[in-house]
């Protein structure tokens, strides 16, 4: 190739790349143009306001009811008569009760054991051995006053006895004690006699024992531990404050009668007997400064079908049917704020209304004042509030739209909307 062909084809390249900076440059440049162009002709959005709605709160509506207070607590099952078992005589026993055994039950006035009666037959026979003597003394004292008596006045007619000893009295009044002597050791003799039998003058259960047939027992010896099964009783720890919503009978109403539900579960089902509140205990537990209220149930062994008996020792829930109280709003204790205040939505706006509390405990409050039937109680926790801001209402579930007023109901529509 010649050197005036390299130099025209090199020449032609050069052209080429020149060529091509240019577009490059004119696009550019054109782009350039196209967005400041748009740019003015871009419109500025209008600016909207958004509206504060308040927060979102749920709220309950709240009724007046008459009720009737419960006041709940929890004991041990105690029986009120507990008892050992101990013979007034000494002697072998010759028999003892069947049930006689731990566990066991028996009928009052039943024969528990049997002490040998052999030496006390013997006594009573003596007895009245010498019962009949002390008579016979005292007929013979009598007879010879009265022919002492008789000799005086053949002797001294009309003239009294100048010492009570012509009549023989000192002999008969030493004749009469020893009668009375004698009449009190025979039935000193029968006593013990019918104290050879050991029996209780209530139906009973045993909780255990010493003794058994050949075993020679002392008078005053404990043979066995038994408590009555006619009535058991559970003292219940309450705060003194509680006392104030059921009676307990006192010297003033000793009549009076708040019954009691007694539950627990037991042998897999829950068992329940119905009882009394009878009184309180005489002084207020020092340690846990609470008073121990006492329920009585009868015949807590006299049960239904499938049905376990009320055993002292269990542990089980106590139910107290309070004083009846009329017009009473019941609400969720966590929507009490600062002691005795509510939150209360009217009209889109929190209302902070002060309310007077009957009764408080850990899920509920009971008030009698300061909140009117149908009222929108705000159960939701906000955390900061101030009378009269504004709020979203959400309804509950179970309130038809119509039973709300109209502001309150556009504005859950609006949340609903959201």
């Amino acid at each position: 190739m010649t050197p005036l062909v390299k130099y025209h084809r090199k020449i032609r390249n050069r052209g080429k790349v020149a060529l091509q900076y240019i577009l490059f440059f004119l696009l550019i440049a054109i782009g350039i143009g196209g967005f400041v162009m748009l740019k003015n002709l871009r419109k500025e959005p209008e600016k909207q306001v958004k509206k504060n709605l308040g927060p979102l709160v749920q709220v309950e509506v709240v009724k007046k009811d008459n009720l009737q207070m419960i006041v709940n607590g929890f004991g041990t099952v105690q029986a009120k008569t507990k008892v050992q078992l101990i013979p007034q005589v000494s002697g072998e026993v010759i028999e003892i009760h069947l049930n006689l055994v731990d566990g066991g039950f028996f009928k009052k006035d039943e024969p528990l054991i049997k002490i040998d009666p052999r030496d006390f037959e013997l006594a009573l026979e003596q007895s009245q051995a010498d019962l009949a003597k002390a008579q016979v003394k005292l007929d013979k004292e009598q007879a010879e006053a009265d022919v002492a008596k008789a000799e005086w006045q053949q002797l001294n007619p009309g003239v009294p006895p100048t010492s009570s000893l012509v009549l023989r009295e000192p002999q008969i009044r030493e004749a009469e004690t020893e009668l009375q002597a004698a009449k009190a050791k025979l039935e000193i003799a029968k006593l013990n006699l019918e104290r050879t039998v050991v029996t209780l003058p209530y139906d009973g259960r045993v909780i255990s024992k010493t003794v058994d047939v050949g075993q020679y027992v002392n008078a005053g010896q404990a043979i066995a531990e038994i408590y009555g099964t006619e009535v058991v009783e559970i003292p219940v720890p309450l705060e003194d404050e509680n006392l104030a919503f059921f009676d307990i009978p006192n010297e003033e109403n000793p009549d009076v009668e708040t019954k009691a539900i007694v539950t627990t579960n037991y042998a897999g089902k829950l068992q329940q007997w119905t009882g009394k509140v009878v009184r309180t205990q005489a002084q207020i537990d020092q340690m846990s400064r609470m008073v121990h209220t006492i329920i009585q149930v009868e015949n807590p062994f006299k049960t239904k079908r499938g049905q376990t008996p009320l055993i002292p020792g269990m542990f089980v829930d106590v139910s107290i049917q309070g004083n009846q109280h009329d017009d009473i709003i019941i609400i969720p204790n966590f929507a009490i704020h600062n002691g005795n205040q509510v939150w209360v939505a009217k009209e889109n706006k929190l209302k902070i209304k002060q309310v007077e509390i009957l009764r408080q405990t850990q899920k509920r409050a009971y008030i009698t004042a300061g909140l009117e039937n149908k009222d929108y109680l705000i159960t939701s926790s906000i955390d900061t509030v101030t009378d009269g801001m504004k709020i979203r209402v959400s309804l509950p579930e179970n309130l038809e739209p119509t039973k709300i007023d109209t502001v309150q109901m556009s504005s859950a529509q609006e949340t609903n909307k959201e």
